[in-house]
Formats: C-alpha cells, sequence, structure tokens
C-alpha cells in the first residue's frame, strides 16, 4: 500500500514526497465550491527521469520528451509553489526551487556529460542556475550561474562557463 508521503503514478513511478501545504478560499469551501489559492509541494530526493515523467503527464512538449529519453540517472530535490486564478482556477504564477545531483546525460554522437549538479529557481519567465558544475569528455565544466529570461518567444542568456582539464 501507498504511504502518505509517496505518489505513485504509471508503472513503478514513485516521488517520495516530505511536505503539502495548501491554502483553499473559506467561503467556497463552505459552499461546497473549493478553490484552491496555491499550493507547496516539497519533495524529498527522488529520480530524475520519475519527476520528468510525473511533469510530462501534464506538461508535454518535444524538448520536455527528448530531455526525459537523454537522462540516465541522476536525483532531484524541490520545492514547487502554484498559485492560482480564483475565477477560472487556472494558475497564475509558479516557483521552482531545487538541486539537481549526480545526472548523467546521453548526448549526440553517443557523448555523454557526466556528474551535473546544480541549484535551480525557476519562475514562469525566469530561470536561474547556480553552483553548475558537470564533465564532459574528462573536462570539469563550472559556472557560478547562469540566467534564461523568456523575451516573447525568444531566450535571453547570462552567464559563463568555466574549465578545467584533469
Amino acid at each position: 500500500y501507498p504511504k502518505l508521503n509517496e505518489l505513485y503514478f504509471g508503472q513503478n513511478n514513485l516521488i517520495k514526497l516530505s511536505k503539502i501545504n495548501t491554502r483553499v478560499d473559506l467561503f467556497s469551501f463552505l459552499k461546497r465550491k473549493i478553490k484552491v489559492k496555491n499550493i507547496e509541494i516539497t519533495t524529498k530526493e527522488n529520480s530524475v527521469r520519475n519527476i520528468l515523467n510525473f511533469v510530462k503527464l501534464y506538461r508535454t512538449n518535444l524538448s520536455l520528451i527528448l530531455l526525459a529519453n537523454r537522462i540516465e540517472q541522476g536525483s532531484l530535490k524541490t520545492k514547487l509553489k502554484v498559485n492560482f486564478d480564483q475565477k477560472n482556477g487556472n494558475y497564475l504564477s509558479y516557483l521552482a526551487s531545487g538541486e539537481i545531483k549526480d545526472v548523467q546525460l546521453n548526448l549526440l554522437n553517443n557523448k555523454k556529460a557526466k556528474n551535473i549538479h546544480f541549484n535551480f529557481n525557476i519562475t514562469d519567465e525566469k530561470y536561474e542556475f547556480k553552483n553548475i558544475n558537470f564533465e564532459y569528455k574528462k573536462i570539469k565544466i563550472n559556472s557560478e550561474k547562469i540566467k534564461v529570461i523568456k523575451k516573447n518567444k525568444n531566450y535571453l542568456v547570462k552567464g559563463n562557463l568555466k574549465n578545467k582539464k584533469n
């Protein structure tokens, strides 16, 4: 039987949770037409593949499918906060923050990026990655911070990469 702090979906897909908080409009609750104002979910450390498989259930796009198929291993710990529009129930904004560790990514031509580690903060149109470290072709690469901002249909990227050969 599933535990209260575990979310099962599909076959053999599990997400371990540490906390779920939600705010509900009191008047809607009393009228038995519950309207959620926001929800906050904090996970324990989980497989990146399981998290991506769960996200694909709600928001599928080609880049997400390709990414999920290229990840070999790794873990993710995250906190997600979603605010909802009280009129139509759609989400207004979200904030996802967390840490990715020990990811191995299969690239084109059978190349691999290994030991990928970073912290992230993601909102609707801003992505911030900090303390990035990974290895590619035995070269250690790192960055203090990379920011990605969505402007219309384009993305502006600002940051730096440094490397040190083994």
